[in-house]
């Protein structure tokens, strides 16, 4: 199925079957019970962790100003890794801290979206409307944490636990 379009709600993405498969395409999470479900979420012993990032692109992403051009998670993330690594490296190379390890920022800086996977995209400004949705929502985001670190194969379960779920678990 490489190159061609996918069907239904993915309708004008290309699928890319060696990467994932159409069968482990969540449709998009309900809450039961506090926990993020999917309806056509494939098995976690068969689903993996690194075919759910991979979905970041398909992820758009709600933008706080008006532009005619749309933004995906993906494409965020890749913005922010670049940023963190100038102000990592202006940190360390100009201003002489090494306090800051580089390379710890810039990992961090891939994954701090990763929920969003899940969660999707929420808007700043919801996210902070009032501190009982604040909290909801930093819940939600601990639930997806956790599915996903879940999904990691065993070995790397709490190296990919500490990157997600930052500070947590540091």
């Amino acid at each position: 199925m490489r190159g061609q379009h996918c069907q239904g709600r993915y309708a004008g993405n290309y699928c890319d079957s060696d990467i994932i498969s159409q069968a482990s395409l969540p449709d998009g999470p309900r809450i039961e019970s506090g926990v993020a479900v999917t309806e056509n979420a494939v098995p976690a012993e068969r689903a993996h962790l690194f075919a759910y990032l991979y979905r970041l692109r398909l992820i758009g992403r709600w933008g706080l100003m008006r532009s005619t051009v749309p933004e995906n998670v993906a494409e965020h993330t890749y913005q922010v890794a670049i940023l963190t690594h100038a102000l990592a490296t202006i940190s360390h190379d100009v201003f002489g801290r090494t306090d800051v390890p580089i390379d710890r920022a810039i990992t961090l800086a891939l994954f701090h979206d990763a929920t969003e996977v899940i969660t999707g995209d929420i808007p700043t400004p919801v996210k902070h409307h009032n501190p009982r949705v604040h909290a909801s929502l930093r819940e939600l985001e601990h639930l997806a944490a956790e599915q996903l670190t879940g999904l990691a194969p065993s070995p790397t379960r709490d190296t990919y636990r500490s990157l997600i779920t930052p500070g947590e678990h540091d």
